[in-house]
């Protein structure tokens, strides 16, 4: 953007009253940037001005509050960036953050983030890697973890997420030293690869609410144990967890459709997992490498399953695959040469798996309803829900008894 000639002059003058003035092209545009002592400035349209640039060789800040009698509304896109800070006290006057602000900042070891920011751009703490301690106030009004934002914070071992926030973008934690994270319900959203390669990660606890899971979301957190699915999830995407080689077992939550390519692939460690009734689609490769997976059912609701979804091309391990008889399972596993099949009848009303449907089976939806584990898999609570409203209730145990006395012949 070209500045008018007589409006340069003008600035010019005023430049030489109140600081040291140049132009920087940012973006494709121009701003005009004016400097006073250690810090310059960018004067907003409002007339407040917007922290650009610091000069100076003080390690721990106290951002200026005014600039030429005006308030400073906030800190402008990578004002800080590769700097050698330890420690920036941000006043309550300012309300943004801007891209990238203090990227690669790898001194700063603590941020406080007052109630006033309304606004933090993408990257604006990436690669801080000695930030140990960020903390937004309680009362924000911040919606949104913003890309990369802690992409190689490899320090930060713990974040409190603020319950006003309802987006976390791609990357956010992407390789930081995060050990365990809760994440509250009023998130709705989140991008692909938020946690991956956090190697500290040993728990995660999902809010309910979102859909997906996001491709490579743990890719590679090889401390991670356990994670808390929620139900509200029907599609887990590619490489969700790929690598995650701690990983002992997985609940997979009851309305899952779909598992996309290689999500569990080299999980060396999964010896449970528990696939749903409602399960479609298994992608390629999902399970490849799950060296340690000795048996899974795969219900008859499948009938997508993608090349190599449990074994490696051409190799057969340790793993049974149980499924039904008749079922699109028992096709794929002939057509790819599977040797390790165990091929069983669906019989309705089979609460307790033993092959038979009497009073046990009756017996064990009453104890279930009061709260004992009797019918603990998908496959056995498919089985028990005889009237197929997707539940397992007393109503199911009334009408196996009443197929046991002959009142009905089938469910």
């Amino acid at each position: 953007m070209k500045i008018p000639a007589k409006i340069m002059s003008l600035i010019i003058t005023v430049s030489m009253i109140i600081g040291i003035l140049f132009v920087s092209v940012i973006s494709g545009s121009a701003v005009v940037v004016i400097k006073d002592g250690d810090y310059s400035y960018v004067r907003n349209s409002d007339g407040t001005y917007m922290l650009y640039h610091y000069d100076g060789t003080d390690t721990d800040l106290i951002l200026p509050e005014e600039a030429f009698g005006k308030p400073v509304s906030g800190i402008y896109s990578q004002c800080f960036e590769k700097m050698n800070i330890t420690s920036v006290s941000i006043p309550d006057c300012y309300t943004s953050i801007g891209e990238s602000a203090f990227y690669g900042c790898e001194s700063l070891k603590s941020i406080y983030i007052p109630e006033s920011i309304t606004s933090i751009g993408d990257m604006a703490f990436n690669s801080c890697t000695s930030l140990s301690s960020f903390e937004i106030s309680e009362n924000t009004s911040i919606t949104t973890l913003p890309y990369a934002v802690f992409q190689g914070d490899t320090a930060l071992t713990s974040f409190d997420i603020p319950k006003s926030i309802n987006t976390i973008s791609s990357n956010a934690f992407f390789n930081t030293g995060l050990s365990s994270i809760v994440i509250p319900d009023t998130v709705k959203t989140m991008g692909s690869y938020v946690f991956s390669k956090c190697s500290k990660l040993t728990a995660v606890t999902l809010p309910q609410g979102i859909k997906d899971i996001k491709g490579y979301t743990f890719n590679e957190c090889t401390s991670l144990t356990d994670v808390n699915i929620p139900s509200t999830v029907t599609l887990i995407s590619d490489y969700a967890f790929y690598g995650c080689s701690s990983l002992i077992s997985v609940v997979l939550p009851e309305n899952l459709t779909e598992i996309g390519n290689r999500t569990f692939k080299n999980c060396t460690l999964l010896s449970s997992i528990d696939l749903p009734n409602t399960l479609v689609k298994i992608g390629n490769s999902a399970f490849e490498e799950a060296s340690s997976l000795k048996e899974i059912f795969v219900p008859d609701s499948v009938t997508n399953i993608g090349g190599n979804a449990f074994f490696p091309m051409g190799v057969q391990n340790k793993l049974t695959i149980t499924c039904y008889e008749g079922s699109f399972v028992e096709g794929y596993c002939a057509e790819n040469y599977i040797e390790k099949v165990n091929v069983i009848k669906k019989i309705i009303g089979d609460a307790n798996i033993d092959g038979e449907v009497n009073i046990s089976d009756v017996t064990a939806i009453q104890r279930y309803r009061i709260g004992e584990d009797t019918i603990s898999t998908y496959r056995a609570k498919g089985l028990a829900d005889v009237n197929g409203d997707g539940k397992v209730t007393i109503r199911d145990a009334t009408k196996i008894q009443m197929y046991i006395a002959k009142m009905i012949t089938e469910f």
